[in-house]
């Protein structure tokens, strides 16, 4: 039986792809909007769903799965984000950003630890773990010449 397809993971909302966004609306510094927020509920919801349907395909965690899991699978439907009727403010896309990261970090060590989806890994995996990120860049340290 199929898992679904890894969910898109850019919540990048902007038209131009300059990666200027700071996370708290577009890149021209505008305050959050409703779409922002609804893209990164989007996300939430369908990143939760890949979830818990990994964890009822492969009999792990899946006490966290809301109804439990039958035959391999989430036995409820899956489920539709909520809707934002607020003014969103920078908070609310940290907020939904760190969820988003926590998910996705989740998502990379289930796909490390049953190989599965690993092309989606962005350091890919070692021993059923992901890979962490490329160490920075040594730091060079410039002294005056005496």
């Amino acid at each position: 039986m199929p898992l679904p397809p890894p969910p898109d993971t850019d919540t990048d909302t902007e038209t131009d792809d300059t990666d200027t966004d700071t996370g708290d609306g577009d890149a021209a510094g505008a305050a959050p909007t409703i779409e922002n927020i609804r893209t990164r509920d989007q996300l939430i919801v369908d990143q939760e769903n890949l979830l818990n349907a990994y964890r009822c395909f492969f009999d792990i965690d899946t006490q966290v799965v809301p109804g439990g899991c039958t035959n391999g699978q989430p036995a409820q439907p899956p489920t539709q984000p909520l809707q934002f009727d607020s003014t969103p403010t920078p908070q609310d896309i940290r907020t939904r950003d760190q969820l988003i990261a926590d998910q996705e970090n989740l998502l990379n060590a289930y796909r490390c630890m049953f190989s599965i989806d690993t092309q989606q890994v962005p350091y890919g995996c070692t021993n059923g773990q992901p890979n962490p990120p490329p160490a920075a860049a040594a730091q060079i340290t410039l002294t005056p010449h005496r």
